[in-house]
């Protein structure tokens, strides 16, 4: 007993040093999206096999009402912090106006690189730049 209660601060100090744990391995869409993702300090990744949470499309909050977009729909994502809330500004394809959507900064986005995997959180995108789309991704 005396053991385990000198090893207990020892074991809840064991996680990762900068509180972020990576997988080796990540959900994986039923499409192939690939895009270029940079991140708040303009670190610039090329992805494929991107999605949110193994999920194809953006959702998100405007006024009252929920939106889901697709990412076939989607040429540019800007992120905007506005006070506590992050605003994903949508530019789609088609040339239409953007959509601003509020979305959960906490929310991940998952890819591949020639590298390995690749994982980020919402909050700590700057933009995310759809390059191309490719059949099925499983």
């Amino acid at each position: 007993l005396m053991s385990l209660l000198l090893a207990l601060p020892l074991l809840m100090g064991m996680g990762s040093l900068t509180g972020t744990t990576v997988y080796d391995k990540i959900p994986r869409p039923e499409k192939n999206f690939s895009a270029l993702v940079l991140d708040q300090v303009d670190v610039a990744t090329e992805c494929a096999e991107i999605s949110i949470e193994g999920k194809t499309f953006f959702d998100g909050k405007r006024g009252k009402g929920a939106y889901v977009v697709p990412f076939e729909q989607i040429d540019t994502v800007y992120f905007l912090k506005k006070n506590e809330t992050l605003v994903a500004r949508i530019m789609l394809w088609k040339g239409e106006d953007p959509l601003e959507l509020i979305v959960d900064g906490n929310r991940r986005l998952y890819g591949q690189t020639r590298w390995g995997t690749f994982q980020i959180g919402l909050g700590d995108l700057k933009s995310l730049k759809m390059t191309g789309s490719q059949g099925n991704a499983k």
